[in-house]
């Protein structure tokens, strides 16, 4: 079948994920119900049709259309066509096939991940220096961007945050519904703006001992976030990527004298990093080996709030 319903939409690349996986079987932390076994790949970090278009609101719309507003203006036009596509759906639905119509509602956003995730291939694949300077290549530079800030805003911890954080007009907006066209506003803005940062640099972590890298279904994290300027946002910005068990990278946005550099981290290093990774997880945790992750459990180097 032609283009098939994608009805469990993974929030985290499943590309990315085979990294720590052996036969698409993937050691696995369950935090919610505090267990370790080996599972498949397709289900884990993943929701039913997560990303589906939704019928939106008045008030929706118009809370949507403030930040697509606010964002910068050569991707205004991608985000706008998005919404108004989302939107118009109900509009053409008796004009138009219905399988092509549940087809777009249920797997739009999903197919839209599928490309921008095809940004990140050269990313995750970094092995050495030489790899890593993708980035002076202005459309490898853009591509690693997107992806990495999407990455970072697609997940349901980021969801799931957002819903919790109280905002205005909670009562009158279903933050589940706007979250697939929300996240991707703020991803996008986000990635535009650093790209023309001077000052950024990138380092490339690299294991040479025994220990390893885990990840987790948010797999990126701001090892920064805890900086807040006086209206209580962070004000710093510090993106940390566990690219395989043996490799990730960290993103600065600060003035640093080196472009790029090779860091061999020490295990205490690596621990906390690891258990950065785990206190920003929200229900799967991931390692090379069912055993790891059982040590790392048991050595309460797993602290989930």
């Amino acid at each position: 079948m032609k283009n098939p319903l994608i009805k469990k939409q993974h929030y985290v690349w499943r590309e990315y994920l085979r990294k720590w996986s052996i036969n698409d079987q993937i050691p696995t932390l369950f935090l919610d119900i505090k267990k370790i076994e080996i599972t498949n790949l397709v289900n884990v970090a993943q929701k039913r049709f997560f990303y589906r278009f939704n019928q939106l609101s008045e008030n929706e719309i118009n809370f949507l259309k403030i930040g697509i507003d606010d964002s910068p203006e050569p991707i205004k036009g991608l985000l706008n066509d998005l919404l108004n596509v989302q939107n118009r759906l109900k509009e053409v639905s008796n004009h138009t096939n219905k399988s092509v119509i549940e087809r777009l509602e249920k797997n739009g956003y999903e197919r839209l991940h599928t490309i921008i995730e095809s940004k990140g291939k050269k990313l995750i694949d970094c092995k050495n220096l030489d790899d890593l300077k993708l980035f002076d290549n202005d459309n490898d530079k853009s591509d690693a961007l997107i992806y990495l800030t999407v990455q970072y805003f697609r997940t349901k911890k980021r969801r799931d945050d957002i819903k919790n954080a109280q905002l205005p007009l909670s009562d009158v907006i279903d933050f589940d519904k706007i979250f697939p066209i929300m996240s991707l506003i703020m991803a996008l803005g986000i990635a535009y703006n650093l790209f023309d940062v001077e000052s950024v640099s990138y380092t490339l972590l690299e294991i040479n001992n025994d220990s390893t890298f885990i990840t987790a279904d948010q797999p990126v994290v701001n090892l920064l976030s805890e900086l807040k300027d006086e209206n209580g946002k962070t004000k710093e910005l510090e993106y940390y990527y566990p690219l395989s068990p043996k490799h990730a990278i960290k993103v600065n946005f600060e003035d640093h004298q080196k472009k790029y550099s090779l860091m061999n981290p020490h295990k205490d290093e690596i621990d906390k990093l690891n258990n950065r990774i785990i206190s920003e997880s929200n229900s799967f945790v991931f390692g090379r080996d069912i055993e790891f992750l059982k040590k790392l459990h048991t050595t309460r180097c797993i602290k989930h709030s």
